[in-house]
């Protein structure tokens, strides 16, 4: 049971970057279906300049060396923890 636990970084940073694509990557504004034509416009303008201005965010920042590191030890961990299991069985 131990060597499963290993698992638990990389499937935390596997979900941990899959909900941030996914919030980063959806509209943030949502129109309502009684909605007319003017708030439409406006709804989709401020999704456009949301969206314009995280693409500006997301140029000047970037991933660090602590996710790496973070990355390259949870995959050194799951190693383990399967060898481990392969091991025992």
């Amino acid at each position: 049971m131990a060597s499963l636990a290993s698992l638990a970084p990389l499937v935390l940073m596997a979900v941990s970057g899959a909900l941030l694509y996914a919030k980063t990557s959806s509209e943030f504004f949502a129109a309502p279906a009684d909605a007319g034509s003017l708030s439409s416009s406006v709804i989709r303008l401020a999704n456009d300049l949301v969206h314009r201005g995280s693409g500006l965010v997301s140029k000047h920042i970037s991933v660090g060396a602590g996710a790496y590191l973070a990355l390259a030890g949870s995959l050194v961990l799951t190693v383990r923890g399967i060898r481990q299991l392969r091991r025992a069985a």
